[in-house]
């Protein structure tokens, strides 16, 4: 079946294995627990670009997949490579607000900056590109001389950005309101620019190319010093791959051949050079007397600043190995915290002392969407989309219908009762009718048209977890619209139309969403959390219910399949609460004091990012950014709330899957299924991991 943008629905008699873990396995009520562990197979992106704003705490991190791979049995229609920018807020916890994803023109990204609170980028291009976080798109670009660009960097205090480009052009543009403009060009040099870097008190400019290290006077717009980069063979260029400046006098490089040298501005001499265990060093950062280098090889290497009175040399400090791959780009958060990411497509945080390392997988629960009752799956690829069963009789999930799109996807949805679906690409949005489960026939989806031309494409998409048949959308313009849907005409129709701005003027871009009994739960990146009357009429800011603010966003929220008059809260800060929406009544049932103990399971900077009731046990389940299984008693913390003693069950069960959990939900039967992804999967699709380097050696 072929759409709008070219997407075709497939059917598939593909297998995925599928595991039971028993009460050997979790020692708590339910003492079934279908474990899915390859349901979501494993999609590379290289992460190459770290930026990181230290005013609103931000982190942008650009991936990269130069070819989307076919899934098994599948034909991808993504034609060229596929850039993506996704925004991470990174206090108190690591969680990403925000993905865009870039055409195939604006995919490359050769460099990244933020200046207050914009966010700025280059390419081969030969644009700087401004991004609209808030809309999820590229806001402007703007035409810049001298051809590719390679580098860029921004003088915080003027706003002026450095790019440096293929034809050796070192152009200076300056930053508005509302637009760039060209500042001026300095002399041409014979060698395109790879990195460049400003002075902390913008007067200089460091750039390095292949054999040379230039330093620039920025107001005569010329070369004060240009040296030579030793070459280590003969014939053999050496590279300048990286530049940071340490204070205005000094500042470090790193090269092709493995090694940091740091320089003196003033007189245009190498003081120091260190040998790392990297073949190649592509990416540096710095802290207060600490300097972190990466590239070719699977270690960081830290180098740091040696005591005054022994000299005040920097000397190799200790090598952290956690990546299997490449390292591409490193962000220092803080003195004592590093982000770091590469060709292995995880995003790791690792602080020191003491040494802790959180890893965060390249994928979210929203990539997992479940249906309950029907007990389908509906797993998010970049081009495609699966829809998959997991018969009651049987360990093995069935694939019945993957649909196949010409552009990335964003989003997507899936229905409590399995008849509906909806996916959106950064060109358009779909909505199918579902028919899994015919006697007669094979699985098949009808395509449903969506009432208006705001349908392009949306943001999220909340199904109803009731029967009603209707579902929440997020569209652009900070809009969520109301559908009803019809099974049995397949038609879709617009009853409302919320405004964010006129209802919930307090909130800001949506984050997570429920919607059960026509009641709609919403909440935001600010820790706003409000929730809908039953009057089905979404559109007046009197049917709203504000909860109290709190100080941390939601990271999960649910509503109680027992009660659908309870909705239990998820936290940042690891606060679990409840609240009831007839009635309006708030309780906490685990502070973040009380949460402690628990997020010392966790690794620093880890949230709970998934939750689940459980009927039969009283239990509330929460998986972590990780593999860990967290299980709450919900019966007991509410004995703890109402001092009658100690519950008949432990207050809190842990359990490890595996290396990453993904998403979770409980089956009509008291069932509670886990989609974990594999691992090792995902390492069989990288290349092959780089041989180690010795130190004083050099692999040609």
């Amino acid at each position: 079946m072929d759409c709008e943008d070219n997407s075709e629905i497939e059917t598939a008699d593909t297998f995925i294995k599928v595991e039971a873990a028993g009460p050997e396995t979790f020692k708590s009520d339910p003492d079934n627990i279908i474990l899915v562990p390859n349901a979501l197979d494993p999609e590379t992106m290289v992460l190459h670009h770290l930026a990181f704003d230290a005013e609103s705490k931000t982190l942008a991190v650009f991936k990269y997949a130069r070819k989307v791979r076919s899934e098994e049995g599948s034909k991808s229609s993504i034609k060229g490579p596929v850039g993506k920018i996704e925004i991470w807020g990174t206090s108190p916890l690591y969680r990403l607000k925000q993905s865009i994803f870039l055409p195939g023109e604006f995919s490359s990204n050769e460099g990244l900056a933020w200046y207050k609170g914009r966010l700025f980028s280059c390419g081969i291009h030969g644009h700087i590109v401004e991004y609209d976080i808030e809309a999820e798109k590229i806001k402007k670009w703007t035409p810049v001389p001298g051809g590719i660009k390679w580098c860029l960097a921004i003088d915080q205090a003027t706003g002026r950005i450095a790019v440096g480009s293929e034809d050796g052009f070192v152009i200076i543009m300056q930053i508005y309101d509302y637009e760039i403009e060209l500042e001026k060009i300095l002399d041409r040099q014979e060698d395109r620019v790879l990195c460049i870097s400003w002075s902390p008190d913008g007067k200089k400019l460091v750039t390095g190319s292949p054999n040379a290290v230039r330093i620039w006077d920025v107001k005569s717009g010329q070369a004060v010093d240009r040296i030579t980069i030793g070459k280590v063979v003969a014939k053999d260029d050496t590279i300048v791959w990286c530049t940071a400046f340490l204070d205005d006098s000094t500042f470090a490089t790193g090269d092709s051949k493995g090694r940091v040298c740091i320089w003196d501005a003033k007189m245009g001499v190498c003081s120091e050079t260190h040998e790392t265990k990297l073949q190649q060093v592509q990416c540096l950062a710095t802290a207060k007397n600490k300097i972190y280098c990466a590239g070719v090889g699977k270690q960081i290497q830290v180098l740091l600043k040696g005591k005054e009175e022994f000299s005040n040399k920097w000397v190799v400090g200790a090598t952290r190995t956690i990546h299997t791959h490449d390292v591409r780009a490193l962000a220092a958060i803080t003195d004592s915290e590093l982000v770091s990411g590469g060709v292995d497509s995880y995003l790791v945080v690792s602080r020191a002392p003491p040494i802790t390392v959180n890893v965060i997988p390249p994928y979210r629960s929203s990539d997992v969407q479940i249906s309950s009752q029907k007990r389908l799956f509906m797993i998010r690829y970049i081009s495609s989309t699966a829809v998959l069963h997991l018969p009651e009789d049987s360990f093995s999930a069935n694939m019945l219908l993957r649909f196949n799109t010409s552009s990335p996807i964003t989003t997507i949805g899936l229905s409590e009762d399995g008849n509906w679906c909806a996916l959106s690409t950064v060109k358009n949005a779909k909505m199918f009718a579902l028919n899994c489960f015919s006697s007669n026939a094979k699985a098949s989806a009808e395509l449903v048209l969506l009432p208006s031309s705001e349908y392009k494409s949306f943001k999220r998409i909340q199904f109803s977890q009731t029967p009603g048949n209707m579902a929440a959308v997020f569209t652009q313009k900070n809009k969520i619209r109301i559908l009803t849907l019809s099974y049995e005409f397949k038609a879709v129709t617009e009853t409302h139309v919320v405004n964010l701005e006129q209802v919930l003027p307090t909130f800001c871009t949506i984050n997570l969403m429920a919607f059960t009994d026509n009641r709609l739960i919403v909440s935001d990146f600010e820790g706003n959390v409000a929730f809908s009357s039953q009057k089905n009429d979404f559109s007046k800011s009197q049917d709203w219910t504000l909860l109290p603010k709190h100080t941390h966003e939601v990271t999960a929220l649910t509503v109680n399949p027992e009660n659908r008059n309870k909705v239990i809260l998820i936290y940042a800060d690891g606060q679990i609460s409840e609240f009831a929406m007839e009635g309006f009544s708030y309780k906490i049932l685990k502070s973040k004091e009380e949460s402690k103990e628990e997020s010392s399971r966790c690794a620093p900077g880890s949230s709970l990012t998934t939750v689940c009731c459980h009927n039969s046990s009283d239990g509330l389940f929460m998986s972590v950014d990780g593999g860990k299984l967290i299980g709450f008693n919900y019966f007991n913390m509410l004995l703890q709330k109402q001092d009658k003693g100690n519950a008949l069950y432990p207050s809190v069960i842990e359990t490890n899957f595996g290396k990453f959990l993904v998403n979770m939900a409980q089956f009509a039967n008291g069932d509670i299924c886990i989609v974990r992804a594999s691992h090792e999967r995902l390492l069989e699709k990288l290349p092959p991991m780089p041989v180690a380097k010795s130190y004083g050696t050099h692999l040609l």
